[in-house]
C-alpha cells in the first residue's frame, strides 16, 4: 500500500517488526488517523470531483503528470539515510525500499529500517518477492531467501547481481557484474542450488544488466555494446551500430515489452542512436515526437504499466510518460525529488514509484483532477465556470475565455479574438448559444468569432456579473454599470432595463422553476423578481453579505453560497443554514442536486472554484 496525503512522520530508528495481524491493525488505525487530520487539500482553483472511492488501477493516460497526485520523501527530510536503488511490494501490501546499505518497509505511515536476520548481509542492491512466500534480496556476492524472520536459503554467486527477475516455477534468474573468473554473466537460482550461464552455454557476452523473459523459455538481455536474445543454449546478438564502441561502458540498462511484441530499449549514454530506441523485426529504430527527442536523454530505467504507459527515468533529465506519441515530463521543478531517476515501480493499486539520487517519489491519481497554467489555463483565477451541453467545460478567466472538453485545454486570449481583457461572467442558454460577459461588454460566442450584444442606443452594457436564463427563454445579466442596472434580453436585443431603485442590486442570479428569477443581493437578501414584483428575504449574514452563488431546486427552493456563513437555503419562506457538516469549507462554489451533498458525489462530477480547502 502507498502513502497518499503528503508528509509523514520522520524516518524512526530500527524496531523489530511485530506480528502481521498487530502489524496490519496498528497500520489502519494510523492511516486512518493521518487522514482525516489532514484531509485533502485541492491547490489548484479548478478541480473536477469524479465520482467514487476505492482503490487506484492505473493511471488515466489522458491526464498530464502535474494532474496526479504526487508525493516525494526526501533525504534531507530524514526519510533515508542516502538515496534509494529501488523499491516494491510483497503479497501482504508492504511497500519496501531499498538504499545501498538499508532497507525499509513502509506500512502507509512511516518507514521501518529492516533488521535482516542473523548471517544475512545488509548490502541490499535489489528485492524480488517471492511466489512461495517472503522476498529475495541480494548482497554484495549473493542472494538469500527471507521468510519472516528466517533465511530460507542463501545462495553464493561469485559476483555482484545487477538484475533479477522469477520464474513462473518460483525460481530466479539473476545477472551478475563481470569479474575475471566469474562463473557466467547469467545464473539460474532455487533454494536448493544455482547454475550460472556464460559462453560455453551459448550466452557469448561477459556484461549482462537488464533482463526479461520472452514468454517462451526463453530471455532478452541487455550488455554493455549488444541486445542477446537466449534460448536454450543459443544466442541471437543485435547491436545497435552506436553502442560497439561502448565496450565496458554503460550499454542497455532498461528494457520492456510493448503491447505489439516490440522492446522498448533504454540506454545509459545519450546520442544519436543511443537514449531510447525501439526494437522490432530484428532492427532499432528511433523514437520521435513533438517536443521529445530521444538522442538526447541517458536512459537508467524503464516501467510499463498496465495501462499500455512507457515510464522512462533518466541519468539528469527526471522521468518521462509516453502514451503513443504523446509525452509528458516531471522534473525537479515540478517537484520531483530529483532529475536522476534511477528505478521505476508499479504496485498492486496502480500507483507509480520512482527512486531517485534524492529519494522516493510516488504518482497516482485521485479523485480530484486539477488543472491549472501548468495544463494551459490562461490564468490562476476564474470568475465564473460553466458545463455546456456537449461536456465542455468553460471558464471565466481574467485574460481568457478557456475551455476544457476531453481533457484538452484551450485557451482564448485577445490575440485569438477575445474583445477584452477580464471575461467577468458565462451562460449558455437552451439554444446552445454561449453568452461571454467580457470588461464592460456581452458578446455571444460560435463560430470562433464574438459578437457583441449592446444595450439601448448601441451603449456597452456595463461589466455582467451574473447572468441566467427564465423558463420563457428570457436571459436576464446583472450588469456592474454606473448606475447599476438589471436587464432583459429577448431575440439578442435588450428589451426592459431595471435600475436598482426597482431590484436590490445583487451579485448572482438564477432562474425559478415557477417563472422570474431569484437575485443574491449585495446585502445579504435572496431576492425573487417576478412580473415586476419584489419580494426580499433577509439570510441575517454574520460575515460578508454579498451572495456570490445561487441555485434553484426543482422544488422552488433556493440554496445560497455566502463567502463565511457557509451554505444557505431557504424553503417555503424560510431561512435557515443547509446541511453543509459533509463539506464544511465549500464556499464559493456550489452545485446542489439534493440536500446531501453525498449524493451528489455518487452520482454526478462537479466543477469548483477553488479558494482554499476542499474536502472529498
Amino acid at each position: 500500500m502507498g502513502n497518499r496525503d503528503g508528509r509523514l512522520t520522520p524516518l524512526e530508528q530500527p524496531v523489530s517488526l511485530k506480528n502481521e495481524t498487530e502489524i496490519s491493525s496498528m497500520r489502519a488505525v494510523r492511516l486512518a488517523t493521518f487522514m482525516a487530520r489532514n484531509g485533502l487539500i485541492a491547490t489548484c482553483f479548478v478541480c473536477l470531483l469524479i465520482a467514487g472511492t476505492g482503490c487506484a488501477y492505473g493511471l488515466d493516460p489522458s491526464k498530464r503528470l502535474t494532474q496526479y497526485r504526487h508525493n516525494a520523501w526526501r533525504i534531507q527530510d530524514g526519510f533515508f539515510p542516502g538515496g534509494p536503488t529501488w523499491v516494491s511490494q510483497t503479497a501482504d501490501g508492504y511497500l519496501w525500499v531499498g538504499t545501498w546499505n538499508d532497507a525499509f518497509r513502509f506500512d502507509g505511515v512511516r518507514f521501518v529500517a529492516w533488521s535482516p536476520p542473523a548471517s544475512a548481509s545488509n548490502h541490499t542492491y535489489l528485492f524480488v518477492p517471492a511466489k512461495s512466500g517472503g522476498f529475495w534480496i541480494n548482497d554484495g556476492l549473493g542472494l538469500s531467501h527471507i521468510r519472516g524472520n528466517r533465511i530460507v536459503s542463501h545462495i553464493n554467486l561469485g559476483a555482484p547481481p545487477l538484475r533479477m527477475v522469477e520464474d513462473e516455477d518460483a525460481s530466479l534468474w539473476v545477472t551478475t557484474q563481470y569479474r575475471p573468473g566469474s562463473p557466467g554473466p547469467l545464473c539460474h537460482a532455487t533454494d536448493r542450488e544455482v547454475r550460472c550461464f556464460g559462453k560455453a552455454d551459448g550466452l557469448p557476452i561477459q556484461i549482462a544488466n537488464p533482463i526479461l523473459s520472452d514468454g517462451t523459455g526463453g530471455f532478452w538481455i541487455g550488455s554493455d555494446t549488444s541486445l542477446v536474445h537466449w534460448k536454450a543454449g543459443v544466442s541471437e546478438i543485435y547491436e545497435p551500430q552506436a553502442l560497439r564502441s561502448k565496450s565496458g561502458q554503460e550499454g542497455i540498462l532498461g528494457l520492456v515489452r510493448d503491447s505489439d511484441d516490440s522492446l522498448w530499449v533504454g540506454m545509459g549514454t545519450a546520442g544519436r542512436g543511443l537514449g531510447l530506441e525501439r526494437f522490432r523485426n530484428g532492427a532499432f529504430e528511433p523514437f520521435s515526437a513533438p517536443n521529445f527527442d530521444d538522442a538526447k536523454i541517458a536512459v537508467l530505467a524503464l516501467l510499463m504499466d498496465r495501462d499500455g504507459n512507457l515510464w522512462v527515468g533518466t541519468l539528469r533529465d527526471g522521468l518521462y510518460r509516453i502514451h503513443g506519441n504523446t509525452v509528458d515530463h516531471f522534473g525537479l521543478a515540478d517537484g520531483l525529488s530529483s532529475n536522476s531517476v534511477n528505478s521505476l515501480y508499479e504496485d498492486q493499486e496502480g500507483i507509480i514509484w520512482a527512486t531517485t539520487s534524492n529519494g522516493l517519489d510516488s504518482f497516482w491519481e485521485p479523485p480530484v483532477t486539477t488543472y491549472s497554467e501548468t495544463e494551459g489555463l490562461g490564468a490562476g483565477g476564474a470568475l465564473s465556470v460553466i458545463v455546456s451541453h456537449d461536456g465542455t467545460v468553460w471558464l471565466a478567466n481574467n485574460g481568457s475565455l478557456d475551455s476544457i472538453h476531453n481533457g484538452t485545454v484551450v485557451s482564448i486570449g485577445m490575440k485569438e479574438g477575445l474583445p477584452g481583457n477580464t471575461v467577468t461572467s458565462l451562460l449558455e442558454d437552451r439554444a446552445g448559444h454561449l453568452w461571454v460577459g467580457v470588461d464592460d461588454g456581452l458578446f455571444i460566442y460560435e463560430n470562433r468569432h464574438f459578437r457583441s450584444i449592446s444595450g439601448p442606443n448601441r451603449s456597452p452594457m456595463g461589466m455582467v456579473v451574473g447572468m441566467t436564463e427564465d423558463i420563457d427563454g428570457n436571459i436576464w445579466a446583472e450588469c456592474a454599470s454606473k448606475p447599476r442596472k438589471l436587464v432583459r434580453i429577448r431575440d439578442f436585443k435588450v428589451q426592459e432595463e431595471f435600475s436598482d431603485s426597482q431590484v436590490p442590486t445583487g451579485h448572482s442570479l438564477a432562474a425559478d422553476p415557477s417563472g422570474g428569477i431569484w437575485l443574491g443581493s449585495l446585502d445579504g437578501k435572496l431576492v425573487n423578481f417576478r412580473k415586476g414584483a419584489v419580494d426580499s428575504f433577509p439570510m441575517n449574514l454574520k460575515g460578508d453579505p454579498a451572495v456570490r452563488q445561487i441555485e434553484v431546486q426543482p422544488d422552488g427552493s433556493v440554496v445560497a453560497a455566502a463567502i463565511e456563513d457557509g451554505l444557505i437555503s431557504l424553503r417555503a419562506g424560510a431561512v435557515q443554514a443547509a446541511e453543509q457538516t459533509k463539506w464544511p469549507s465549500l464556499r464559493w462554489g456550489l452545485w446542489i442536486q439534493s440536500g446531501r451533498p453525498q449524493e451528489l458525489v455518487a452520482q454526478h462530477s462537479m466543477w469548483i472554484r477553488e479558494t482554499g480547502r476542499f474536502r472529498d
